[in-house]
């Protein structure tokens, strides 16, 4: 079978949206920059809506979760690793993905693990000043490590490295519409706080 001209890019990475909303934000540059087919891995869709407003193919992949507290699925879920590995690695070789973009979280691992086997090129973006853990062991296969802090730069020894800052979504740049807080249901005279943050 004749391989199409266009791209194939698979992302990967989730657990958080902290993971998954910065790959949206990397599939409108990639489509941006031309035709490519654009694909996400991991054991659930986690924003259908989203994925499907991007233009994003969806392939299911199990993964197993390490927890850091006592739980009994400590367990089993290696196991599911493992099945998701084989599982990657069936389906990324029929796919046969141009490169890999990994966000980190434990969904990536398996979908690492299998990319790895099959030599397709890694590219792994780090948003946090220090390192996840799944990312580490992702970084070991990278071609490119892409963080967004220098403090992040000399945890990557030896590694081709850029630091070009955290993914937006192009629908957060857009300019706040007058008729937000209408919209919002907080009243003109009431003072509005906002409060956001993250793992690290």
């Amino acid at each position: 079978m004749e391989r199409d001209a266009h791209r194939r890019i698979l992302l990967v990475g989730g657990g958080t949206g902290g993971h998954f909303y910065p790959l949206i934000a990397i599939a409108e540059a990639i489509a941006k920059g031309g035709e490519a087919d654009i694909y996400y891995a991991g054991p659930s869709r986690y924003d259908a809506d989203a994925l499907r407003k991007a233009g994003i193919g969806y392939i299911a992949v199990p993964a197993g979760k390490t927890r850091r507290y006592r739980s009994v699925l400590n367990v089993f879920d290696p196991f599911l690793t493992l099945i998701g590995a084989l599982v990657a690695l069936l389906r990324l070789y029929i796919l046969y993905p141009d490169v890999v973009v990994s966000k980190g979280g434990y969904t990536s691992v398996p979908v690492i693990i299998a990319a790895a086997f099959l030599r397709i090129p890694i590219i792994v973006h780090e948003s946090d000043s220090v390192i996840g853990r799944a990312n580490r062991l992702a970084i070991r296969f990278a071609r490119l490590v892409i963080v967004s802090y220098d403090e992040t730069i000399a945890q990557v020894a030896g590694k081709r490295v850029e630091k070009l800052g955290i993914p937006v979504r192009e629908e957060l740049l857009a300019p706040v519409a007058q008729n937000a807080r209408e919209a919002l249901g907080i009243p003109a005279g009431r003072p509005l706080v906002f409060v956001t943050g993250g793992s690290q």
